[in-house]
């Protein structure tokens, strides 16, 4: 099934598009696992004429691992994580229930590993985490991770069901499987320059979001980082890095002490999500 899956998207052309839902950020430890998970990321990687063009909302949402309601919702959330060499982008599981994974990038990152292509750098990766990060490198076959750049040519590659693949220069991959339909929203001209890229992808990711999710689900502002020919990057719009955190511990603190904005969907989901907060800070300590 996954190789004809893969035979029929390599027949589409020049876009990237990943939604991933019911994303934990709380589980892992048996003592944490019972409070809540996140759920939300919207990513699209795009090849342009000048470049590659990464866009990712930025709200998480939290649910109940009961009901499976929304509690609350946050926006400003780092989803994209550049490298060295390369760029990531995180669809899936953002913890190993106590480790935040822009750490384990970041460790990745200082253990100096040798790549040369995007995919050799998901695979590198993977056998980082499996040493240093075994808890995560279990759920690697339940998230998606993309990773792009040139090696020398415009290379997007991805992690899934933890295996690695590269994507074909002029083709298209989706893991909305039901709602694969969605994606002739993105309309966009073969020789698109990165300017014209962003614009439509964004749009794109707002329609997209306006047919098939609730207000609190996925959204936010949209960070938006583009890879030049040297492998260079900047960010384009929205630089969420500095909200980034290294451990759960430390989001179930400013959560706390009130350090993020947090919008809740009801006055009795606040009362229980803060509950759940203050178990996960007793654990901490």
């Amino acid at each position: 099934m996954l190789y004809f899956y893969l035979d029929m998207v390599f027949q589409r052309s020049v876009f990237l598009f990943f939604l991933v839902f019911s994303i934990s950020l709380l589980r892992g430890q048996d003592s944490l696992n019972h409070f809540y998970k996140t759920s939300g990321t919207l990513a699209i990687i795009v090849k342009t004429a000048d470049g590659i063009v990464l866009v990712a909302d930025s709200r998480l949402a939290y649910r109940s691992t009961s009901g499976n309601d929304v509690l609350a919702y946050q926006d400003g959330m780092p989803k994209l994580f550049p490298l060295k060499k390369f760029v990531f982008a995180v669809c899936g599981d953002f913890s190993d229930g106590t480790t935040m994974v822009g750490k384990m990038i970041k460790d990745f990152e200082k253990s100096k590993p040798e790549y040369r292509t995007p995919e050799e750098c998901l695979y590198k990766f993977g056998v980082f985490t499996k040493n240093r990060y075994p808890v995560y490198f279990g759920r690697l076959k339940h998230t998606v991770l993309l990773c792009a750049g040139y090696g020398p040519e415009q290379m997007i590659a991805m992690l899934l069901n933890g295996k690695t693949y590269t994507i074909d220069q002029d083709i298209w991959a989706s893991n909305i499987y039901g709602k694969i339909d969605s994606l002739h929203l993105l309309n966009l001209p073969r020789n698109a320059d990165s300017r014209q890229a962003t614009e439509t992808v964004i749009n794109t990711l707002k329609d997209y979001i306006g047919i098939f999710h609730k207000e609190d689900e996925a959204g936010g502002l949209f960070s938006v980082l583009k890879i030049s020919l040297d492998n260079s990057w900047h960010w384009v719009r929205n630089d969420f890095s500095e909200n980034d955190l290294d451990t759960e511990c430390e989001a179930a603190r400013d959560i706390y002490d009130k350090k993020v904005r947090i919008y809740y969907t009801s006055e009795k989901n606040k009362r229980l999500l803060m509950q759940y907060v203050r178990e996960i800070r007793k654990k901490c300590h």
